[in-house]
């Protein structure tokens, strides 16, 4: 936590001052594993993989990016590892999302600490994340913080609807203690009915249709929640995107999902630190980095990303990334 709070501190003091006053800040939260095989290695632990729904012994990094005008400016990667014997609990798939949570909670913390020095209005922050960090403790979290938020929301999540025909059932009893709270649940997909009669807008590039509804839940999990829903003539399934309630003037729909677009950038930032410095593919090395080197190569490809939109003179070669990086590589990696 402390490395973190200085490395931001040392790239946002002129940064930030720099961006402008009306440009939008979007802080990125994503989690990565970094799969292991053959021995077994410090920091590397069983992790539950959601997206192949299995165990699997690997590095975790929670990653936040803080991207603007489509840009990455800063990429902190934060290694969740424990330095005791790992218990069965930590391999279980709830106590893993809460470790993830508090890291991402403490992350988002730590910026708003540094935009908060340097007079930065909490309203330009949006928060991005995937359905991992979508549940009630996170989201209020980030509304204490008076942070808008633009997180995906898990299609078999149920939301609360009145149950008329209880109502109308304790309506006609006539004996007996009759219900006095109607309520039942079904699934965000059903509650949100047939897409087909959701209004829609035109894509600006590719010109098909965007239908979208725009709704105000209460879920299950816990808490209340104005989802945005989002149908693709080009995807099969639809696309829920939550967003803070307690926001006064809601966006247009079109730039809920123009924002949420813009999460899909972390992947790009993840594919390259784990290609161009072959994060996994060396066991004794990667003991080295995740000792202390591994921010050492946010806080450098930070910087890179910095030079590139700040230093966008005609005529002078910016080298791109993949070179940048091998060099990189070469010179630092390989011959230690």
């Amino acid at each position: 936590s402390f490395i973190q709070r200085k490395v931001m501190k040392a790239l946002l003091k002129d940064v930030l001052t720099s961006i402008g006053n009306h440009k939008k800040l979007y802080l990125i939260i994503d989690d990565t594993l970094v799969e292991k095989s053959g021995q077994k290695i410090f920091a590397s632990l069983r992790w539950y993989n959601h997206s192949s729904r299995r165990q699997t012994r690997a590095l975790c990094l929670v990653n936040l990016v803080l991207e603007v005008d489509g840009k990455v400016l800063l990429f902190i990667p934060w290694l969740l590892t424990s330095m005791t014997k790992p218990t069965k609990k930590l391999s279980k798939k709830v106590k893993q999302q809460d470790l993830k949570n508090e890291a991402a909670i403490t992350m988002i913390q730590s910026f708003i600490n540094v935009t908060d020095i340097q007079g930065i209005s909490r309203q330009r922050i949006i928060i991005e994340a995937d359905s991992w960090y979508s549940p009630y403790e996170f989201r209020s979290s980030l509304q204490k913080l008076s942070l808008d938020y633009r997180i995906d929301g898990k299609s078999n999540y149920s939301v609360q609807k009145v149950d008329h025909d209880a109502k109308k059932k304790a309506n006609e009893q006539t004996r007996g203690r009759k219900r006095t709270r109607f309520v039942k649940y079904e699934q965000i997909v059903k509650f949100m009915g047939d897409f087909e009669k959701w209004s829609f807008f035109t894509h600006p590039t590719s010109g098909e249709r965007i239908f979208y509804k725009k709704a105000f839940v209460t879920l299950k999990a816990g808490g209340q929640s104005i989802i945005y829903g989002y149908k693709s003539e080009k995807y099969k399934n639809p696309k829920f995107i939550m967003v803070n309630p307690k926001r006064k003037h809601m966006p247009d729909p079109r730039t809920i999902y123009r924002d949420y677009t813009f999460r899909w950038i972390i992947e790009v930032c993840h594919r390259e630190i784990k290609q161009q410095f072959n994060i996994g593919k060396c066991q004794s090395r990667d003991m080295w980095i995740v000792n202390g080197f591994l921010m050492l190569l946010g806080f450098t490809f930070s910087v890179w990303k910095i030079s590139v939109f700040f230093e966008s003179q005609e005529g002078e070669n910016i080298p791109g990334c993949p070179t940048w990086a091998n060099d990189f590589h070469e010179e630092y990696i390989k011959r230690n």
